[in-house]
């Protein structure tokens, strides 16, 4: 979702906000597990109310493109949908903007309207034995979705940016790296693309693997 759905980082447009941006950087560049990262980070947003959050959310420009893109692939009959390490708070705001089919992501509890900073995470990398150890194993539920809609797992496409993005990438039917922010994850997607539209992943589904 962040940097390919929406074109900004919904964590970053919060600590921006806040400013708590140095505190990000400081926990996402440890060296602590991934999920353990995210659950640091979800901390930060202890306070914050469901309002003031989603004011937030709302003022990130959705990626051009992203519009027409959802309504072409809805178009041809594809299951459109978000899996993210981000919060079910950003997800179902985005899903809701561009009419999606599912959206998953870490689940921030909420109190009286505000966040506590506890977070509760779908992962599923345990479940599979997955390397990426993130609060959400995209891998895992990339094939949980695909048998939930009855699809061959060749036969889906998955969008990404960065490593956390690794493990699903490289087990769709079709990967299309987005703008990528980390050149170490190239050999693991069919596609690279560059430029800020995503109307320019939609020539990759004429591949005929799908």
């Amino acid at each position: 979702m962040d940097g390919t759905l929406l074109d900004g980082r919904v964590i970053y447009a919060i600590g921006h906000k806040l400013g708590f941006t140095s505190e990000i950087e400081k926990i996402t560049n440890s060296s602590k597990i991934p999920y353990e990262r995210s659950r640091r980070i979800a901390k930060l947003l202890r306070g914050l109310t469901v309002s003031e959050f989603n004011e937030i959310v709302n003022a990130i420009p959705l990626m051009k493109g992203a519009v027409e893109t959802v309504k072409q692939l809805k178009d041809k009959n594809y299951k459109v949908g978000i899996i993210s390490d981000s919060y079910t708070l950003a997800t179902e705001v985005v899903s809701r903007r561009l009419k999606m089919d599912f959206h998953i992501a870490n689940i921030l509890e909420v109190k009286n309207g505000v966040i506590t900073g506890f977070l509760e995470m779908p992962m599923g990398w345990e479940k599979i034995g997955c390397y990426c150890k993130q609060s959400v194993c995209k891998r895992y539920h990339l094939i949980r979705l695909a048998k939930q809609y009855n699809m061959d797992i060749s036969k889906t496409v998955a969008v990404g940016d960065s490593s956390a993005d690794f493990c699903m990438l490289e087990s769709a039917g079709i990967g299309i790296l987005f703008n990528p922010k980390e050149d170490v994850i190239k050999h693991c997607v069919n596609y690279t693309v560059y430029g800020k539209d995503l109307k320019l992943i939609l020539e990759y589904l004429n591949d005929p693997r799908l």
